[in-house]
């Protein structure tokens, strides 16, 4: 079963399901800065480089300092 899943809303962030015990919990990761999470199918997703055609209708965060986003 995969445990990764794109962000909706955001092209560089990707969630994780972590399992503790009876519970599962969503952990959110950022991609490296100026790289996107990218799908390419069901078992084969990793963060990529940022191309023109990415985050077109997502957010990017900039920084995860000060949350800018574009």
């Amino acid at each position: 079963a995969n445990d990764r899943f794109p962000d909706p809303n955001v092209c560089n962030l990707f969630h994780v399901c972590v399992s503790r015990g009876d519970q599962t919990f969503d952990q959110p990761f950022l991609c490296p800065f100026s790289t996107v999470f990218r799908v390419v199918d069901q078992n084969t997703m990793y963060c990529d480089k940022k191309t023109e055609t990415d985050c077109i209708d997502k957010a990017f965060y900039r920084s995860t300092d000060q949350g800018d986003m574009d």
